[in-house]
C-alpha cells in the first residue's frame, strides 16, 4: 500500500497571475516521519495543456531530516496563447528510496489565465488596403493549392491520449492520474530521463501494481489513410535505475488484429516502432495499445515517446 513520508501544506488555493501571466505559489513540506527521507518533487496539472507552464524552483531532490520542513516554490509560467480558464497546479512528493509506494499528493491550488491587456490602438494607413487585399487574395489561393496537395493529416496519439480508454485488471482508469495508484496510471512526463540517459516528453503507462498486471489504451481513430504508418520510439523511464529482473510485453492491435508483439527489457536502448497500416487503408479503426508485464510489475515506466500516425515519404 502506498506509504506518506510527507506532509504537503499551502497558504491559499488561489493565485493571481501578473500581466505577464506569470506567478509562483509556496508549498511547505515537512517530513513526518523519525526518520531522514530524500524527496523528488513533481508539479501536477489537471489540464495536460498546463504542463509546459510550471516547473520547481530549484533542486527537485532534497534531504529531508526527522520532522523537518522546507518551502517548495512552483512557478507558472502561461504562454501568449495560452487557452483562457481556469487551471489547477498541485505538488507531488515522491520518497527517492521507495518511489512505487512513498507517494504524497498536495492540495490544489487554481490560478486563472484572463486575456492579455490591450494595447493602445493605432490608426491604419489606408493608402496600403489595396496592397493587403492583394496579398490576402493571393494568401486564399496559395492556401487551397497546399491543401490539394498536401500529404495525409497526422493523428497524434500522444495528443488523443486523455480521450481514450484507459483500463487494468481493476477496471477502468482515468487519464493523468496517480503516479501512486496501485490499479496502474497513465499520464503524460515531461523532461524524463529515459534509460538511454536521454530527456524526452512522453506518455507514461505502468501496469497494475500485481504480478503479470497490465494496462491498456484503446483509441479511436476517424480514418487511416494511403500512405500512413504507426510510429514511435518506447523505452524505460529511468528512475532508480533498472528495474527488477523481469520484463514486460508491449502489444499493439488495430481493429483487434495483432500488429506488433515484442518484449522490452531494460537494455538501455530504446525501441523504433514503425507498423505499416496500408491494410487499413480508407477504414476507421480502433487502435489497442497493451504493456503486459511478466512476473512482478514493480518499476515497470514505460514511455511512449511521440506515438503518432503519419506518412512516410
Amino acid at each position: 500500500m502506498p506509504l506518506n513520508s510527507f506532509t504537503i501544506t499551502t497558504t491559499t488555493s488561489k493565485i493571481q497571475l501578473s500581466d505577464q501571466r506569470q506567478g509562483k505559489v509556496v508549498f511547505t513540506v515537512t517530513n513526518s516521519t523519525d526518520k531522514t527521507v530524500v524527496g523528488r518533487a513533481n508539479v501536477a496539472v489537471d489540464n495536460p495543456v498546463a504542463e509546459n507552464w510550471v516547473s520547481v524552483a530549484g533542486a527537485i531532490e532534497r534531504e529531508f531530516t526527522p520532522n523537518a520542513t522546507e518551502q517548495v516554490a512552483v512557478q507558472i509560467a502561461a504562454p501568449k496563447d495560452a487557452p483562457l480558464g481556469t487551471y489547477g497546479v498541485s505538488l507531488q512528493m515522491i520518497g527517492v528510496e521507495n518511489p512505487d509506494e512513498d507517494f504524497t499528493q498536495g492540495p490544489s491550488v487554481t490560478f486563472e489565465v484572463e486575456p492579455l491587456p490591450k494595447p493602445e490602438p493605432k490608426k491604419f494607413p489606408w493608402w496600403i488596403v489595396a496592397v493587403v487585399v492583394g496579398v490576402l487574395l493571393l494568401a486564399v489561393i496559395a492556401f487551397f493549392v497546399v491543401r490539394a496537395l498536401r500529404a495525409p493529416e497526422d493523428f497524434s496519439l500522444f495528443d488523443a491520449a486523455p480521450s481514450a480508454r484507459w483500463s487494468s485488471g481493476a477496471g477502468d482508469l482515468p487519464f493523468g492520474g496517480s503516479q501512486g495508484d496501485n490499479r496502474g496510471f497513465v499520464v503524460y512526463v515531461r523532461r524524463t530521463v529515459f534509460e538511454n540517459n536521454r530527456t524526452y516528453t512522453a506518455l507514461e503507462t505502468h501496469p497494475q501494481w500485481v504480478d503479470n498486471g497490465f494496462i491498456r489504451g484503446v483509441y479511436r481513430v476517424p480514418r487511416i489513410q494511403k500512405g500512413q504508418h504507426l510510429l514511435a520510439q518506447i523505452g524505460f523511464i529511468k528512475r532508480l535505475g533498472m528495474p527488477r529482473p523481469n520484463y514486460f510485453i508491449v502489444t499493439i492491435r488495430v481493429n483487434n488484429v495483432t500488429v506488433f508483439r515484442e518484449p522490452e527489457l531494460y537494455d538501455g536502448r530504446l525501441r523504433s516502432i514503425d507498423i505499416d497500416l496500408s491494410n487499413f487503408s480508407g477504414k476507421s479503426v480502433t487502435i489497442e495499445l497493451d504493456v503486459n508485464a511478466k512476473g512482478s510489475s514493480g518499476q515497470d515506466w514505460l514511455g511512449w515517446i511521440n506515438p503518432r500516425i503519419a506518412s512516410i515519404e
